[in-house]
C-alpha cells in the first residue's frame, strides 16, 4: 500500500437532517453525561436528534464567576466568524446556530475519533507520510480561515478533531473557534488563549492585529513538533520559549527529515516577524514534501 492509497477517497461530513433543530434544542436539556468538551467560551455536548442524527451542541457556560453575557456574546460572535469558512474539508462544519430562552447555542458536526493529543499518546502517526497529511490537513483548514480574515488563536491538540472512516486514515479537522478573531476587527489583543500552545506574545499579552496568523504560525509549529516528534518542544508551557530555543526534532525522534525540520523551527521563532507571515508558504512547503515523498 503506498501512501497516497492510505487517503480517504471521501472526506466525511454531517449526515443531512431533517429535523427542525431549533425546536428539538429549544427544549433540549443537556446531561453532564453528555458532555464531551469544555472550552474558553462554552460546553459542548453530544446530543441524538430524533431523525437519529448524532450532533455536537455548544453552548455558554453559566456558571463560574466570569461574566454570563460576555459568554454568550463570545458564543455569538464564533459562530459568526466560523460561518464564513466552515464549509472547508478541514474546519469542523457548522450545522446551524441561534437561541434559545435567550441562550445561544450553536450546532456542528459531531467527530467521533477523539483529538490529536489522544492519538500521539494513543497511536502516534504510522509513518512520516501519515504525519504529512495529517499536517497538511490541518494547515489548509487553517488557511481557509485566514483567507477568509480569521485567526484561530488557539491551535492546540485539543482543538484537532478526527472523524473516523473505514477506507484510509482517520480526517482531521479543525474545531473550537471560541477564540478566534477577525482579523480587520477593532481588537488589538486577544483576551484567553492556552498557555502551553501559545505564542510569546501572547504570554506577553502584546499582539497586535496584523501579528495574529503568525500567532497561528507558532502554534501550529508547536502542533507539528508533537505530531512528529510525541513531544511538547516546551514541555509544561510554551512561556519558556520567551527564553529558550527549541530542541531539534530529530534530537528526539531520529529520522525527521533536516528539511521538514527547518520549517519547524522557523514556525517557532520567538519573533514574530522572524517565522512566516501566515500559513500559505507552511502548507505550500509541506505540499512539497508530500510530492517528494509520499505521493
Amino acid at each position: 500500500m503506498t501512501a497516497s492509497e492510505s487517503v480517504p477517497e471521501q472526506i466525511p461530513d454531517v449526515s443531512p437532517i431533517s429535523v427542525d433543530l431549533s425546536a428539538e434544542l429549544d427544549v433540549l436539556s443537556f446531561k453532564l453525561a453528555d458532555r464531551i468538551a469544555t472550552g474558553a467560551s462554552g460546553e459542548v455536548y453530544r446530543h441524538s436528534l430524533s431523525d437519529g442524527t448524532v450532533i455536537a451542541v455548544k453552548v455558554p457556560d453559566t456558571s463560574g464567576t466570569i461574566d454570563t453575557a460576555d459568554r454568550i456574546e463570545r458564543i455569538l460572535q464564533e459562530a459568526e466568524n466560523w460561518a464564513e469558512f466552515e464549509g472547508h474539508d478541514h474546519v469542523v462544519s457548522l450545522v446551524d446556530h441561534g437561541k434559545s430562552k435567550g441562550k445561544p447555542w450553536i450546532a456542528m458536526e459531531y467527530m467521533d475519533g477523539g483529538h490529536l493529543g489522544e492519538f500521539v499518546e494513543r497511536d502516534g502517526v504510522q509513518s512520516l507520510c501519515h504525519g504529512l497529511w495529517i499536517a497538511r490537513c490541518i494547515a489548509s483548514g487553517i488557511e481557509e480561515a485566514h483567507y477568509r480574515g480569521v485567526a484561530h488563536c488557539d491551535i492546540k491538540p485539543q482543538n484537532v478533531l478526527f472523524r473516523t472512516v473505514e477506507d484510509g486514515w482517520n480526517v482531521p479537522k479543525i474545531g473550537d473557534w471560541g477564540t478566534a478573531s477577525a482579523l480587520l476587527g477593532p481588537s488589538d489583543t486577544i483576551g484567553e488563549y492556552t498557555p502551553r500552545y501559545a505564542a510569546p506574545e501572547q504570554h506577553a499579552r502584546r499582539v497586535q492585529s496584523r501579528q495574529q496568523k503568525r500567532v497561528d504560525v507558532f502554534q501550529f509549529g508547536i502542533l507539528l513538533f508533537v505530531l512528529f516528534t510525541g513531544r511538547h518542544p516546551y514541555g509544561n508551557t510554551s512561556e519558556r520559549a520567551l527564553d529558550e530555543e527549541p530542541p531539534r526534532p530529530a534530537e528526539i525522534r531520529p529520522g525527521v527529515p533536516r528539511a521538514l525540520e527547518d520549517v519547524i523551527l522557523r514556525c517557532l521563532e520567538r519573533a514574530p516577524a522572524d517565522r512566516y507571515e501566515d500559513i500559505r508558504p507552511v502548507l505550500h512547503r509541506l505540499d512539497e514534501f508530500w510530492d517528494a515523498l509520499c505521493d
